[in-house]
Order: C-alpha cells, then structure tokens, then sequence
C-alpha cells in the first residue's frame, strides 16, 4: 500500500521569474518537502498548476493556513494554494 502525503497546488503567484528552489526552500520552514514542481517559464498561469509536496498532512496544513492568510510570499507577490491529497511520489530534491 502506497502511503499517503499532502500537496498543495500553488493556483496563483508563480511568476516566469519563480524558481523551484527558492519555493521549495520557502515551503520547507513548514516541514519536509518531498516535491516540488513549477512548469516551464513559457507556460506559467497556464492549466498546469505549480505544486509542492510535504511529507505529512500537518506541514501541507500549515502551509495552506499561511498561504491563506496572506504569508507566503514570491517574487512580490502572494500565492494562492489549493490543498489537495495525492499519492506520495519519489523525492524531488
């Protein structure tokens, strides 16, 4: 049985200018980050929504909670997240 880790889809502020590893060391102040994902710079704000992934459903929370309020911060702007659960994958460090 595959286990179970949280993500949260980042809907709004990656801008072509984003890059993975600032938003994934941004995220990780909330806990363990096991993946973190951006499209292409030519297809940011397109279907393809942004994501990182946490290793437990608490960090995924606490970062939905600080995204929601405002406190999370790229690029100048806010980012909006979608909390969502999906299967945990292989890290992506």
């Amino acid at each position: 049985r595959q286990a179970t880790c949280v993500t949260l889809d980042l809907v709004e502020g990656i801008t072509e200018y984003s890059q993975r590893t600032s938003v994934k060391a941004l995220f990780e102040q909330f806990g363990e980050v096991t993946a973190c994902w951006l499209p292409p710079r030519g297809l940011r704000g397109g279907q393809d929504a942004a994501y990182v992934r946490f290793a437990r459903p608490e960090a995924a929370q606490a970062a939905f909670n600080a995204c929601k309020s405002g406190q999370v911060i790229v690029d100048n702007g806010k980012l909006l997240a979608v909390l969502g659960e999906g299967p945990a994958g292989p890290k992506d460090k």
